[in-house]
């Protein structure tokens, strides 16, 4: 991983993981999903197989972490 990333999160959900990443594009901040091979091709639910981590750009980790609290908070 480029060091220009920073990890966000890390979620098993990955209908979560795919709402996190539109509300985060929406927003115009870049995001990468990372998820182990074989945690999404045998759907993996516990464990660090089911580990899905999001980053974001280092510049954009505070913006994205803001969005997300308030999120949670609605």
């Amino acid at each position: 991983m480029n060091t220009d990333w920073e990890l966000l999160t890390i979620i098993t959900d990955p209908i979560v993981a795919s709402l996190i990443k539109g509300r985060l594009e929406e927003e115009n901040i870049p995001v990468i999903v990372d998820q182990e091979a074989a945690g999404k091709v045998y759907s993996f639910n516990i464990g660090p197989l089911a580990e899905i981590k999001i980053f974001v750009p280092r510049s954009k980790i505070k913006e994205a972490r803001k969005l997300l609290s308030c999120d949670k908070k609605s």
